[in-house]
């Protein structure tokens, strides 16, 4: 179901980012997707290195950056864990978690293609990528963790 969640979260996110054609509203679905396989996933190890792989895949079909997403999505996967060890895994901590991880991803997004000089953007941008980012995004995730946690429950009544 992971690695499902994970390659559905990642086409998805190219087809949406094609067809929606406001510019401040770009899905982070792959994003996403790792907060919500965390709580799945039984070994840190294993999650820091998806959420590497994640990140450079997404580097190298999306955004054309280098390894810069990979890292970025390493950083945020340690804080989801670190997140996730302090709050209960429902429906309220999964969209704490998101809007913290969506936050952080734009602004150290933005901060970091400031500094390199890869794009100059002004504080507005900033704003309304994060304000349109978390309304999509939370819609996905709400949706997603219902659908997941479907499937979690109907495979424990199907094993019992």
């Amino acid at each position: 179901m992971i690695y499902i969640l994970l390659i559905i979260s990642f086409y998805l996110e190219g087809i949406l980012s094609r067809l929606i054609s406001i510019s401040y509203l770009i899905p982070l679905t792959t994003l996403m997707s790792l907060i919500l396989i965390y709580p799945y996933m039984y070994n840190n190890k294993k999650y820091y290195i998806i959420c590497f792989i994640i990140g450079l895949i997404y580097d190298i079909s999306y955004t054309n950056t280098g390894i810069l997403n990979a890292f970025i999505f390493l950083l945020l996967g340690y804080i989801v864990s670190i997140l996730n060890t302090y709050i209960k895994n429902n429906w309220i901590s999964i969209i704490i978690i998101s809007i913290i991880i969506i936050v952080l991803y734009r602004i150290i997004t933005y901060f970091t293609l400031i500094f390199i000089d890869y794009f100059n953007f002004d504080m507005d941008t900033l704003i309304n990528s994060i304000i349109y980012s978390l309304l999509f995004n939370i819609l996905y995730i709400l949706l997603m963790y219902i659908i997941t946690n479907k499937v979690k429950k109907r495979r424990i009544y199907i094993k019992n």
